[in-house]
């Protein structure tokens, strides 16, 4: 036979293979979808929900199109819903990488707070968080769990307003299986006693390693040139009053603790500039055993030995541009 034809025949045999495996996938991204929202309207925690449309893409993510949830009177929209990795051989996901972009509110930001009992948002805060009824947020949250490895979970997640914040948190969970972590095992209207077992649950938790951070995108200008026309000042002198604030702060700590603060207040003042990025880690001794480490600290703090503190911690601040 011809090798030309020989190729084609293969090519030709490779794109059925894909193209059936697209709608493969795709098929049983609607079962899981499904599933999943089967899931949420079984559980309690909304009155209703629903999806418009479920799509995968050649590489394999889930895109849900406006995932819409009740509760209690209030409605939100989660416009795109995207599912770049989960694992559905257990019943509570080993791994997951999901991402939430744009939230809408159907009856309107005027009804979410008052259906909540809320002030209502300064004009100026939310012109800079919401477009019209939609929140432009942006949500990413994922982790890894190993079981054999002291049911270690490595985990990350962030969220921010594109052009404003944004905040993130990463770091390594031990001891607790993540089971415990299903919301269905706790009951919706009893809050106290989810937070009470929760609180059992982490005695015995170990977190050897946590980073914070929050990355400034523009929210610090909004901030000081909101505080300077409320205050009949310049944002440049609001700029210069805050960072003598910050400055000073370590003469309102014990002497032996001034070293420390006068450290993180420099690292502060350069994130005060704008546009930066200040972070927070933490590396704590004991391997991060809360129920060692909670003592020693509680016993640092009637003490006031903040430095001990900081030691137990391994605590870092640090500014990044």
């Amino acid at each position: 036979m011809n090798s030309k034809i020989l190729i084609g025949a293969g090519a030709a045999a490779v794109a059925v293979l894909v193209v059936g495996g697209y709608f493969f996938v795709n098929q049983k991204a609607d079962v899981k979808a499904d599933e999943f929202v089967a899931a949420l309207n079984a559980s309690g925690q909304y009155d209703n929900v629903s999806y418009d449309s479920v799509d995968v893409s050649p590489t394999g993510v889930i895109t849900m199109s406006n995932l819409r949830l009740e509760q209690n009177g209030q409605k939100s929209v989660l416009q795109n819903l995207r599912i770049n990795d989960y694992d559905y051989s257990h019943e509570t996901p080993w791994h997951i990488d999901m991402e939430i972009e744009g939230v809408q509110f159907p009856d309107g930001i005027d009804a979410l707070f008052a259906q909540s009992g809320s002030e209502p948002m300064p004009p100026e805060v939310r012109d800079l968080l919401f477009k019209g009824d939609t929140m432009p947020i942006k949500m990413r949250f994922n982790y890894n769990y190993e079981p054999d490895d002291n049911n270690q979970i490595e985990f990350k997640s962030n969220f921010g307003f594109p052009d404003v914040v944004s905040f993130n948190m990463d770091g390594t969970l031990r001891g607790v299986a993540i089971e415990n972590f299903d919301s269905s095992q706790y009951d919706p209207t009893d809050p106290t006693a989810a937070m009470v077992m929760m609180s059992e649950l982490m005695g015995t938790a170990e977190i050897p390693s946590l980073t914070l951070s929050f990355a400034d995108d523009g929210f610090l200008d909004f901030a000081l040139n909101t505080a300077a026309a409320q205050n009949g000042i310049s944002p440049e002198d609001a700029r210069a009053l805050m960072i003598s604030q910050v400055s000073s702060a370590s003469a309102m700590v014990p002497p032996e603790a001034q070293a420390l603060v006068q450290s993180i207040s420099a690292e502060v003042v350069e994130f005060l500039a704008g546009g930066s990025t200040l972070e927070i880690r933490i590396n704590p001794e004991l391997g991060g055993s809360i129920a060692q480490l909670q003592p020693q600290i509680m016993g640092a703090v009637f003490t006031g030995d903040f430095n001990q503190i900081a030691e137990l911690l391994h605590l870092e601040v640090e500014n990044k541009r």
